[in-house]
């Protein structure tokens, strides 16, 4: 009886956190969405999904391994996920840049990580940059590649970034990050 009760727990506790947890993505329309517990605002492309994971926002149109779209923003002087470098008051775009190249290098689920372009980028007017990078996923050994943007505004750096698996889903969907990235807004 004990088994049936510690069963019937766990389906419950499945129900009311697995399906709260499922609830999480949204099925997008194209329209222009605003974040502004993120501070931002940018026009999503129809038939995506999109899910909110503490300070970021993701969307993806086939799934997170094959392409997605994340953006956010982190304070200055604040840890980051692969390095001990930090982002620092009066720091250029290109500095910033610098600090997320060796963030995306670090990465433990990155193997043979290669930048392909890093250049200034103009973002809602103002002045950022753009990272093109390739890499392999350690485990699966798919190639992945990406681009990297951020810009800064106040005491905020804003990080955007599009990612694919190299080849078809990287050609497919781009339209939609350049098309995310032209209206991205700070607000």
């Amino acid at each position: 009886m004990k088994k049936i009760y510690t069963i019937g727990f766990l389906l419950a506790l499945f129900a009311v956190s697995g399906c709260a947890g499922l609830s999480k993505w949204t099925q997008l329309t194209q329209k222009v969405y605003q974040e502004k517990g993120r501070g931002f605002s940018a026009e999503l492309p129809a038939d995506w999904m999109r899910y909110n994971w503490g300070e970021y926002f993701f969307m993806t149109k086939d799934g997170m391994a094959l392409n997605s779209v994340a953006a956010g923003r982190i304070k200055f002087n604040k840890g980051l996920e692969n390095t001990k470098k930090v982002f620092s008051e009066g720091m250029t775009p290109q500095e910033i840049a610098e600090v997320e190249i060796d963030n995306l290098r670090s990465s433990p689920q990155s193997d043979k990580f290669q930048v392909i372009s890093n250049q200034p980028r103009v973002i809602d007017g103002r002045p950022g940059f753009e990272i093109e990078y390739v890499y392999t996923v350690t485990e699966s050994g798919l190639k992945v590649r990406g681009v990297h943007c951020g810009l800064i505004e106040k005491d905020w750096i804003y990080r955007i970034r599009y990612e694919a698996a190299e080849g078809f889903y990287f050609k497919r969907t781009q339209n939609n990050f350049d098309r995310f990235l032209e209206t991205f807004k700070v607000i």
